[in-house]
């Protein structure tokens, strides 16, 4: 397949909301204490007309407890499971004291909105906000003195601030709501986008290789078709001269002879460059094809055996091509006079063990028993191992399986391949 990019464009990041759920219930820290010290500089300036029976040092004191309290709200209560719920109760107590004895302290009173926006939770806020405006009303009525009095007006300023903070509040929460919605969907996004570079990462690797099996298959074509086929007919002609020359005959026969090896090593390429699609069939069905064309082919005597139960795996065709690489060594390398391939299928792999009685090779200590020797490798007496040991380690490792060889000179070689189910 040509044309085929394996590069992708990164992933892009999308980019976050300015303010998290929850940014507009984390209430700046400065604001109460400012609230704390106007509130009693009011109070102060004020006190012959409200309450001329607190003195100066009473409202400092007071002061002083509000911005005490704040410190440890800020920093303990509010954040508390035990501690947010009855701080709230106890605040809201003392603002309504306060207002009462001096309806200017309801500028601080107002911070209960805020308070209760962090604690509560719809529909329980109502009771927060219900609470924070029975001071801010009384406040707002004019101290005990002005509820006293006109008890109706003090009512009626509880339900408008119930009224007009309730809506605020209500408003609040759903654009919470909506923003905690926007970044889950956000978060979903990146998800899905990640999920979609790892997908088009694996269709390019599954298009690349799909190309080059298209390319193996066809070269796999061409061999048969024009060189397999020509030292064939190459073949017949010779085998058709009859000339009584001894030397003559004796040339004739050299090169027949070279014509029948190369047309050997063209089928076996064939047969190893032939696509390991299995074509619908199951693994045992295609490996026994395999070993009868390539039995065929290589004139070697080769036999399957399966062991266990058979069944479908996602690596059946990278077990096929193993097959083809190790068929592919024996019949070039091992001067086998007997091949023997042992599918076994476990609980949890399935294992191609393929066994022939050639001469064997030398496996150095440091490459046993894992890879087997350096690929190219030779030692006197014993066959050269050439690529395939290196491209059925390279199968394997895409897979998560394992490559294992067994082999001494004199002995046969043990090719054993192990992929997951």
């Amino acid at each position: 397949m040509a044309g085929v990019v394996a590069a992708h464009p990164p992933v892009p990041r999308l980019p976050r909301s300015a303010g998290a759920p929850g940014a507009a219930r984390r209430l700046p820290q400065l604001m109460p204490v400012a609230l704390v010290i106007a509130a009693t500089v009011l109070c102060i300036g004020t006190r012959d007309l409200f309450n001329p029976e607190l003195s100066v040092w009473t409202y400092v004191w007071i002061g002083l407890g509000l911005m005490l309290f704040r410190g440890w709200w800020e920093r303990w209560g509010v954040h508390g499971r035990t501690t947010a719920v009855p701080g709230f109760a106890l605040h809201s107590l003392a603002c309504l004291v306060l207002c009462a004895l001096n309806p200017l302290y309801g500028f601080y009173a107002f911070v209960g909105y805020f308070d209760a926006v962090r604690v509560f939770r719809w529909p329980v806020l109502w009771l927060g906000v219900v609470a924070v405006a029975m001071s801010t009303g009384l406040s707002q009525a004019g101290g005990w003195r002005g509820a006293w009095g006109a008890p109706w007006l003090y009512l009626l300023l509880i339900v408008i601030n119930v009224g007009l903070s309730g809506t605020m509040t209500l408003v609040e929460h759903r654009r919470e709501e909506a923003v905690t919605r926007r970044e889950e969907t956000v978060h979903q996004l990146e998800v899905a986008l990640r999920e979609n570079a790892a997908l088009q990462t694996q269709l390019v690797t599954q298009a690349r290789e799909s190309g080059i099996l298209e390319e193996r298959a066809r070269l796999s074509r061409e061999i048969h078709d024009t060189v397999a086929q020509g030292l064939l007919g190459v073949i017949t002609q010779l085998e058709a001269v009859d000339i009584d020359d001894p030397a003559a005959r004796a040339r004739i026969d050299r090169a027949g002879q070279a014509a029948r090896e190369s047309l050997a090593e063209a089928r076996r390429a064939v047969v190893a460059l032939a696509s390991p699609h299995l074509d619908g069939a199951d693994l045992p069905t295609a490996l026994h094809g395999l070993v009868r064309r390539w039995s065929e082919s290589s004139g070697v005597a080769a036999t399957l055996v399966v062991e266990g139960a058979p069944s479908r795996s996602p690596h059946d065709a990278e077990l096929v091509r193993i097959a083809q690489e190790a068929l592919s060594n024996v019949a070039r390398h091992s001067a086998a006079r007997r091949t023997t391939l042992t599918l076994t299928f476990t609980t949890d792999e399935v294992r191609l063990d393929v066994r022939d009685d050639g001469q064997g090779f030398l496996i150095s200590g440091a490459d046993a028993p894992a890879v087997g020797p350096p690929d190219g490798a030779s030692t006197a007496g014993c066959r050269t191992v050439g690529h395939g040991i290196a491209g059925m380690r390279a199968r394997l490792e895409r897979c998560n399986g394992t490559l294992t060889l067994e082999s001494a000179p004199g002995r046969g070689c043990v090719v054993s391949a192990a992929v997951p189910r």
